[in-house]
């Protein structure tokens, strides 16, 4: 079990990882089905869109090493953190993607979440090979981290796995106290406020609603509310209505997810909006 230690000034020391190699190696653990590609949407100057990066380093056989886009996903028992990374791995590989999910289990209580790991890979930049995908998170290599909990979101910081010049941050601001704040003498509980900041330091952009409550609203759990935050968010190079057919293919609790899902877009895309003080 996890327990939650002061949140660090600095993210973790940063580990190096290789990308993917496109050199015929056999991928580990992934799934790929549909070969129809879909286009990213044009979402203003103060969104970026996580793609597939190649970098100009050539490895020993004359190959160019290909990056895939890693997302994070940081929840606890109940909250459907699987099935939003199921729901993310059906769209990417409707969309033409080699797509891998795998988790590291925590526990159902407080004491530590199960964090679930995406990676995905455009099979237009294989040339035909299958691309090895990690089963873990890096820290300093995570594009998208998405946190059912503030708190969540703090250790996500803690851990390395959202750094400022790359991750997509998408956060519910509600929270389940953990068990040293529990178990204090005293009021043990972390202020917010400093998650919060953290976040924003820590990460490229930070989006942040009470998806628990949105969920609760319209009838369904969190995962569905996240969901519509990833979509809005414009982080991946899938288009809403894409997100949306994952729900529907998914045939489970599909209106009540649907309506989660757009509250929780809404959320999200109000969360990036200017305030403007007129007072």
């Amino acid at each position: 079990p996890q327990h939650v230690g002061p949140l660090q000034g600095s993210t973790a020391p940063w580990l190096h990882r290789n990308a993917a190699t496109v050199d015929g190696a056999h991928g580990l653990r992934h799934r790929a089905n549909h070969p129809t590609c879909g286009g990213a949407r044009d979402r203003g100057s103060l969104r970026v869109t996580a793609t597939a990066e190649s970098s100009a380093s050539i490895g020993n056989s004359g190959t160019v090493r290909t990056r895939p886009i890693t997302m994070a996903i940081l929840a606890m028992g109940g909250e459907g953190g699987g099935v939003l990374a199921d729901w993310t791995v059906a769209m990417a590989e409707q969309a033409g993607y080699y797509a891998q999910n795998t988790s590291v289990p925590g526990v159902a209580q407080r004491t530590g979440a199960t964090v679930y790991y995406v990676e995905l890979f455009p099979k237009s930049a294989g040339h035909g090979a299958e691309p090895v995908l990690s089963t873990m998170p890096t820290p300093g290599e995570v594009d998208i981290v998405v946190a059912s909990e503030l708190m969540e979101a703090g250790r996500a910081v803690q851990r390395g796995f959202a750094t400022p010049d790359r991750t997509v941050l998408i956060a519910s601001t509600n929270r389940v106290y953990s068990m040293p704040e529990r178990t204090a003498m005293g009021d043990g509980r972390v202020d917010s406020s400093k998650l919060v900041e953290s976040a924003k330091s820590s990460s490229k952009r930070f989006l942040r609603a009470d998806f628990s409550t949105i969920a609760v609203d319209n009838g369904s759990v969190i995962s569905a509310s996240l969901f519509g935050g990833l979509a809005a968010s414009g982080a991946l190079p899938f288009q809403r209505e894409q997100f949306e057919e994952a729900i529907r293919a998914s045939g489970k609790g599909v209106e009540a997810s649907l309506k989660a899902f757009d509250a929780g877009y809404s959320a999200a895309m109000a969360s990036e909006r200017p305030v403007v003080d007129i007072s």
